[in-house]
């Protein structure tokens, strides 16, 4: 699950610390916590073989997102939770939102991430982003590596998914989303 994290985030979010150090100390102090507080959920979720509150999942989110925003100030997350009253395995939306902010913002002059969380018939969470769609070939090409185990977040994901609910689930990436 460490190796989960990238390296450029450790990377990029150190490399903001420091520069916020000598412009505005009070945020790198904010921006140390919310890094500290990230690191020991990604921690705390290694010995997490069951299922956690959906809520636990989202802060860890919110965190990790609220982190990005301040590497990269031209990037906006917005949130419509319409229930969080379910569990699902730790870092499972965490890796979906980072693929998204990794790969999903392609030639996007805005970057906004949306997190959707709705019950119909059933539970769907959604993550979109407003970077450039994919090819029909690049959408299959990615939803054969996570069924593969070359797409490494999103596998992961896949198999926390399959491990905790059977075929009862389905990820995928479509025009411009990933759904869980």
């Amino acid at each position: 699950m460490m190796s989960q994290i990238q390296p450029h985030f450790l990377y990029n979010t150190l490399a903001t610390i420091r520069a916020l150090c000598c412009v505005d100390a009070e945020k790198a102090g904010e921006m140390t916590e919310k890094f500290g507080e990230y690191l020991r959920q990604n921690l705390d979720s290694l010995g997490n073989t069951g299922l956690i509150p959906f809520r636990k999942e989202l802060e860890h989110t919110r965190i990790y997102a609220d982190i990005e925003m301040v590497c990269f100030e031209n990037l906006r997350v917005e949130y419509d939770i319409q229930d969080d009253a379910f569990a699902l395995p730790p870092l499972t939306l965490q890796p979906i939102v980072e693929n998204a902010f990794t790969h999903g913002f392609r030639e996007a002059a805005e970057k906004v991430l949306r997190i959707e969380v709705e019950v119909k018939n059933a539970l769907i969470i959604r993550v979109t982003n407003s970077g450039a769609t994919l090819s029909p070939q690049e959408y299959y090409a990615v939803n054969q590596a996570i069924r593969g185990n070359t797409a490494h977040g999103l596998s992961m994901v896949n198999h926390k998914l399959q491990g905790a609910y059977d075929e009862r689930y389905d990820i995928r990436i479509g025009d411009r989303k990933s759904v869980v």
